[in-house]
């Protein structure tokens, strides 16, 4: 996924960017936290989501998430 300001791509390629974080986690772990059946703190202390790389973005992404209706 690349973001950048308020526009957001999904690649299936890799776009040939380096990378500033990395989240890994199941499709049905994502869906949960986008529904707000998972809380972030949680999946992230149970390992269902890892983060790394850049600590300033990975403590941004929970503000990234608009719930779905």
């Amino acid at each position: 996924m690349v973001l950048h300001g308020k526009r957001t791509e999904v690649c299936r390629p890799f776009p040939g960017y380096s990378e500033d974080v990395v989240v890994t986690a199941a499709s049905r772990t994502l869906a949960e936290w986008h529904l707000g059946r998972l809380a972030w703190t949680e999946a992230v202390r149970t390992g269902r989501i890892t983060v790394s790389g850049s600590p300033r973005y990975a403590r941004a992404i929970p503000t990234w998430n608009r719930l779905s209706g």
